[in-house]
């Protein structure tokens, strides 16, 4: 109806306008006096444009009640609980913000103070701080320039997908999210630095959370880092690529390119349920005309064999707590569409999905996430085999003598990559055993999470049989090197053993005596060759 259409709030966490209803006429307000007074150039600010770790972007819950308690102790003339004007304006200046005129900050706090006692309440001083600051952001920001996302706004019985675009994001950022939609998704794609730095200051993203988004060091491990008001979980995403001229193991194709992760694979198109089978492979989890693909690459030549170069980035997932209503997850524009199955799985009818709060979302994410390791196991365990097979080809005479045979540096190879992928997988075990023990999480969902465990604990299990599997190779090379050089030295014994003769003869015949009767006779040469 139109009360619901003019009154509307944000909530919990990440209110943009504080955590009680707020008029709707007087939200547009103090939007046009913020957007005013930063065209006036009343406002000064003094912090890096490009900087997240710094007292600007620092908008959590437990620094702004330390700079509001200070300006509640300095306002003796107000009621516990309510700062003046003045103290205010003090407080907006060490929050990183100084408004010199007077009349813009007149206009200001009367649009703030909501209940118009002449006093800043913390949950006012939080808005006029947020205002402020998301005004600083939008105020020379240019539509065409910012990064689309989604953001899928859902409750048990619909979910409403939409695309944010340059364009739009300015009204996104200010409006507050419908009623009737007690969960959302935020889907961010990088490079979207803009859009992270508007969506800290809307949800008080932690600055060092919003860091490790925003600088997505390759080197980072999975972690799980838990703020005042929100959770920031970081996975893995990993996929692997081929060496330009190689062929894929799967499908026979030239590299050069990513392959491996699941947004690029068909195999969950044609529903294969990857880390749901601990007894098996995942190789032999692939459908039969897959798995006669890799034999037909297999039979093509072996001389085709190319190494799996594991390549890295990073998923960052932020959840809003204790209310558990949103989730905001930034992936790397190389790792693809990587979290399409869950979109597909949130918007079909009767959504399981949908029924649960914003853990049960991140478990699905998560879950996503490890099914993409099981067709790299595959990758690796197809690259394993194939180098199996060329080696035992190496007592082929005229295999060697074709010059491919394998060498040290590809089995040297294999194992470094899985040595990487043990080593990225490590760290996801712990995140996911710190979320079980996470009082957060309710135990209905701690069922799935350990699910995605058991999961991730298998693809750990083959990563060490892919590793024995490869000492076992490099032990068989070198004893088939053994055999080769034993090889050539009995060769090298017996044309030595056939000289010697002709060397001892050599030596005694040259020999200087004054009486040898053999250097002078006539058939001495003839017997010398004879002999």
């Amino acid at each position: 109806d139109e009360n619901v259409q003019n009154r509307s709030r944000e909530q919990g966490h990440g209110s943009f306008w504080g955590v009680d209803d707020v008029d709707f006429q007087k939200q547009r307000k103090l939007e046009e006096i913020v957007v005013s007074v930063w065209q006036e150039n009343m406002l000064h600010h003094d912090h890096d444009e490009d900087g997240v770790f710094e007292s600007f972007f620092d908008l959590t819950r437990p620094r702004l009640k330390l700079i509001f308690r200070t300006l509640d102790e300095l306002s003796t003339q107000k009621a516990a609980g309510v700062a003046d004007y003045r103290n205010l304006r003090n407080g907006l200046r060490d929050a990183g913000i100084e408004i010199r005129d007077e009349e813009s900050f007149n206009r200001l706090v009367k649009a703030v103070d909501m209940d118009l006692d002449g006093g800043i309440k913390f949950n006012e001083f939080e808005t006029v701080v947020q205002s402020l600051k998301m005004g600083h952001l939008f105020r020379n920001y240019n539509p065409s320039m910012v990064q689309q996302f989604r953001c899928i706004n859902y409750n048990v019985a619909v979910a409403d997908c939409r695309t944010i675009y340059g364009r739009d994001l300015h009204k996104f950022m200010y409006s507050p999210r419908p009623t009737n939609f007690p969960q959302r998704w935020i889907s961010v794609t990088s490079p979207s630095d803009f859009v992270m730095k508007a969506l800290a200051i809307k949800y008080r993203l932690h600055p060092l959370a919003l860091e490790d988004a925003l600088l997505d060091n390759p080197h980072i491990r999975a972690k799980v880092d838990s703020y005042d008001n929100h959770l920031l979980i970081g996975f893995p995403v990993l996929s692997v690529s081929y060496d330009k001229g190689r062929k894929n193991l799967h499908t026979g194709e030239a590299g050069g390119g990513q392959y491996g992760s699941i947004q690029d694979r068909d195999v969950m198109d044609n529903k294969i349920d990857f880390g749901r089978h601990n007894s098996k492979s995942a190789y032999t989890l692939l459908d039969s005309d897959k798995k006669h693909k890799m034999q037909r690459s297999m039979s093509r030549g072996l001389e085709d064999l190319a190494i799996p170069k594991l390549c890295k980035s990073n998923a960052f997932v932020f959840v809003t707590r204790p209310e558990l209503n949103t989730v905001i997850s930034m992936t790397p524009a190389s790792a693809g569409d990587v979290f399409k199955r869950a979109r597909r799985e949130l918007t079909v009818s009767y959504s399981r999905l949908r029924a649960y709060d914003a853990i049960y979302l991140t478990y699905t994410l998560l879950d996503v996430i490890v099914d993409s390791y099981a067709p790299i196991i595959a990758e690796f365990e197809q690259a394993l085999a194939l180098t199996r097979e060329k080696l035992r080809k190496q007592a082929n005479k005229d295999f060697l003598q074709r010059g491919d045979g394998v060498s040290p540096s590809a089995l040297h190879d294999l194992m470094q990559e899985l040595s990487s992928f043990k080593r990225w997988v490590v760290p996801g075990q712990r995140v996911l055993r710190h979320l079980l023990e996470d009082d957060l999480v309710q135990p209905d969902c701690k069922i799935y999470l350990r699910d995605v465990q058991d999961n991730l604990n298998q693809i750990f299990d083959d990563i060490n049989s892919l590793q024995e599997g490869t000492r076992a190779l490099k032990e068989e090379h070198r004893q088939i090197l053994d055999l080769k050089m034993t090889s050539t030295m009995n060769g090298l014994t017996i044309v030595a053993t056939a000289f010697l003769p002709g060397q001892f003869l050599t030596g005694v015949f040259g020999m200087n005596f004054e009486d040898m009767p053999e250097l002078h006779w006539r058939y001495g040469y003839p017997l010398f060759w004879g002999i």
